[in-house]
């Protein structure tokens, strides 16, 4: 699903290549955490977790973004 993509830089820090996006892909899966590192938007971070009810079912996700020098 990844391979198909056009992945084009946006920023320093875009990921470029299907490895390293598999890579971060994989680390969120284990982590339920993903972190944006300014790789959409410089200065722009952000963090999204799953949200999970009382069956580990997924039921939404929650995230903060903000700016690094607002």
């Amino acid at each position: 699903m990844v391979a198909p993509l056009a992945l084009k830089p946006r920023t320093e820090t875009t990921h470029l290549t299907t490895e390293s996006l598999v890579t971060e892909l994989a680390q969120i899966a284990r982590n339920s955490c993903a972190l944006d590192r300014e790789e959409f938007m410089g200065d722009m971070v952000a963090v999204a977790v799953a949200v999970r009810n009382a069956r580990n079912r997924f039921i939404k996700a929650l995230a903060i973004t903000y700016l690094r020098y607002a």
